[in-house]
């Protein structure tokens, strides 16, 4: 066996390796029955594979992994080579419904809410979970942190139907022209990220209020 064989091999089970730890299966759709809403916003329609991460390391700061400081720097490696070679994102958006799936290593979300399309193109919609209190005084705080107006109050609510155990995820969508914008808090942590295709790519932009290490960018790729 040769030298060059052997790192062959190696890269092979590197990658194979992580796609197989990673892996689980794409849930079923959530709506079967779409019509698709008409416009540009449609673009974000479809099944998207995560092609890179820019700056996961503002990410990993607001995670539970943060505290392991030792693996810091091998978190920051390894999650990203990982998450880049097995997440998967699937928009659907319908004339009345929108849903949203996506994995983080092999544990899914998947939320789903009814849409009014005399309320569109501008929507807004909540994401509950079971801290709803907890929630909206997140959702406060990032309001004014990032000067947020808040214009009305949506009476349509994005139901999550899957995610991982101990993951506390809410937020708000406003579907807004052609892009999804939701204000939320993920484990606590109030943020706010952009969902819009750019150059034919889907591309999520995810800021934490309360953050110096500036915003976190998802660049996916259509899925084959």
């Amino acid at each position: 066996m040769t030298k060059w064989f052997f790192l062959f091999l190696l890269a092979l089970t590197i990658v194979l390796g992580a796609r197989f730890l990673s892996y689980s299966p794409l849930p079923e759709i959530v709506l079967a029955d779409c019509v698709p809403i008409e416009g540009e916003i449609d673009k974000l329609s479809g099944l998207w594979e995560l092609n890179r991460i820019d700056n996961f390391e503002a990410l990993y700061e607001k995670s539970e992994m943060s505290q392991n400081e030792p693996f810091k720097t091998l978190a920051n490696t390894l999650v990203p080579f990982v998450m880049e070679r097995s997440q998967l994102y699937r928009i659907e958006l319908c004339e009345y419904n929108a849903a949203l799936s996506f994995n983080f290593f092999n544990e899914w979300y998947v939320m789903k809410a009814e849409l009014d399309k005399d309320e569109l193109p501008k929507k807004k919609l909540k994401v509950k979970d079971e801290i709803k209190e907890a929630f909206e005084n997140a959702l406060a705080e990032t309001r004014e942190v990032l000067d947020i107006e808040d214009k009305s109050k949506a009476d349509k609510e994005l139901k999550i139907l899957q995610k991982p155990k101990n993951s506390i995820y809410s937020g708000e969508l406003i579907v807004d022209g052609e892009e999804l914008i939701i204000y939320g808090s993920f484990n606590n942590n109030s943020f706010k990220e952009r969902i819009l295709f750019d150059t034919g790519e889907l591309v999520r932009k995810i800021s934490f209020s309360d953050s110096q290490l500036g915003s976190i960018t998802f660049n996916y790729r259509r899925y084959p």
